[in-house]
């Protein structure tokens, strides 16, 4: 419950870190409060680590969020795997999310971004440069994507069928 949520997940055991700057600072972690900003969730640092790991920064009300030019990106603090790369990100506005997804590996030490925007109390946050939005629906088998659709059966592939497993 926060008028400004960015939210980052990932699948395996790299250490992202998700950073904020703000027009005169920058959350991160280890700079975990900064006005009304708070990063609340910092995963897969040192010795604890999962694959299934989120980070979070929020405002919970937008008059702590000072006017100016605010930019969200991901910094990899340590890459541990060559599998299952990229992240996934959202930002929530007073209830409206974009969601974008990154697929590429971010570079050990190296840095994505994926929003740049400007805030104003009176315009509230406009964003100016992002990455591409995941919120678009495509067709995929004959179904479309950003939906849910009822399954009776799952089954492995045909490759696996007989025991004849083909790659």
């Amino acid at each position: 419950n926060a008028d400004l949520c960015c939210r980052l997940a990932w699948y395996n055991y790299d250490d992202l870190d998700l950073h904020l700057k703000t027009p005169t600072d920058e959350i991160y972690y280890s700079n975990k409060t900064v006005g009304g900003g708070c990063l609340d969730v910092d995963m897969n640092a040192g010795g604890g680590r999962t694959r299934e790991a989120v980070e979070n920064i929020f405002y919970k009300s937008r008059n702590a969020m000072q006017d100016g030019l605010y930019v969200l990106y991901v910094h990899n603090f340590c890459r541990r795997e060559t599998v299952d790369v990229g992240f996934e990100v959202e930002i929530d506005y007073l209830g409206e999310v974009r969601r974008y997804a990154y697929v590429k590996a971010v570079p050990d030490k190296g840095t994505a971004n994926v929003a740049r925007w400007r805030y104003s109390h009176k315009n509230g946050l406009e964003i100016q440069e992002e990455l591409p939005r995941t919120q678009a629906v495509k067709t995929i088998w004959n179904l479309p994507t950003q939906t849910f659709h009822q399954v009776s059966a799952l089954m492995l592939s045909p490759n696996y069928w007989d025991d004849q497993r083909e790659i």
